[in-house]
């Protein structure tokens, strides 16, 4: 399964797109948890689920301009998730990219940390299948393999990773967390950061898109 970058402004959120089709859910018992129920909340929820589409029909990836009113209206669809009757797991992210423009050499690893909600109204649990680390070819993140392989509706949980440097350079990398969330099965979180020696100029970042696991990270 492929991770696609879906530019939702959410603090930046990005994400992968695609669906998992049928709104059926779980047989009886496999996957369920007491709690809120998907009937009777206000607006039904998107075919695709939240954050894929605006409610206009535009692709949440076709946008990127902040103050675009479909860009606002796929972030909403997330913060606002509890107005929607989302029977299938939902995945929301609290930020998307994060940049570390300056890390000086030799000082201690830098903890970057993404929170995961399953933001549906349903019952059933959001599985997690894996968690990856894409990109990195200097091999300067670690990933933290300590993320919960079940999410119940409305709980959230953080997916983690170190960054420490070895020696001058850019570094560009991606956590990407594949589960049977019908919104986004491959969510992808970039992460990028800039090794300076002490009393160098950390400048701009933009993160770059990456892909694949480098042997380091397999």
């Amino acid at each position: 399964m492929r991770a696609l970058v879906v530019t939702v402004l959410l603090a930046g959120i990005p994400g992968c797109s695609g669906s998992s089709g049928s709104d059926a859910g779980p047989p009886a018992g496999e996957g369920a948890v007491a709690g809120d129920s998907s009937k009777g909340k206000g607006n039904p929820c998107p075919e695709e689920g939240l954050g894929v589409k605006s409610s206009s029909g535009t692709s949440c990836s076709s946008v990127v301009d902040p103050n675009d009113p479909d860009v606002i209206d796929c972030a909403n669809q997330m913060t606002n998730y509890k107005d929607y009757a989302c029977s299938e797991p939902q995945i929301c992210p609290d930020q998307g990219v994060v940049s570390i423009p300056g890390f000086v050499l030799g000082s201690s690893a830098q903890s970057v940390t993404f929170t995961i909600t399953n933001c549906s109204t349903g019952t059933r649990k959001l599985r997690v299948a894996r968690v990856d680390l894409e990109g990195d070819p200097r091999c300067s993140f670690q990933l933290d393999p300590n993320t919960p392989a079940e999410i119940a509706p409305g709980e959230s949980a953080t997916v983690k990773a170190d960054y420490a440097p070895q020696v001058e350079g850019e570094d560009h990398a991606a956590i990407v967390v594949y589960s049977d969330a019908q919104n986004f099965p491959g969510l992808m979180l970039p992460l990028c950061g800039r090794a300076v020696t002490s009393g160098g100029s950390p400048g701009s970042l933009t993160c770059k898109m990456v892909s694949g696991v480098e042997p380091c990270h397999r």
